[in-house]
């Protein structure tokens, strides 16, 4: 072996921990920006449908008719309401 390689395997072996210590926290970095990311783009698709979801519920809402007004406009198609007028009137 060359001296270069000698010394350079020395130095490996002398601070061994110090490096294997970098690799795992490179390693534990990577996976929590991995899980991160994940986490984000399943986050953003469930509010994605979410938010789908409740602009077709208010769309069903909106389209439902609305029974709590009190008065209704509605034209006399029987003549009902001009029978009943006209013989309250000659009582």
């Amino acid at each position: 072996m060359s001296q270069a390689k000698v010394d350079k395997y020395k130095d490996y072996k002398k601070n061994k921990k110090k490096i294997l210590q970098q690799e795992k926290r490179k390693a534990l970095a990577g996976k929590i920006a991995a899980w991160a990311v994940s986490i984000l783009v399943i986050g953003a698709v469930i509010v994605g449908i979410g938010a789908g979801v409740v602009d077709s519920y208010r769309a069903y809402l909106a389209a439902r008719p609305d029974y709590s007004r009190t008065t209704y406009v509605l034209s006399d198609l029987a003549g009902v309401l001009e029978t009943e007028t006209s013989a309250e009137a000659t009582e």
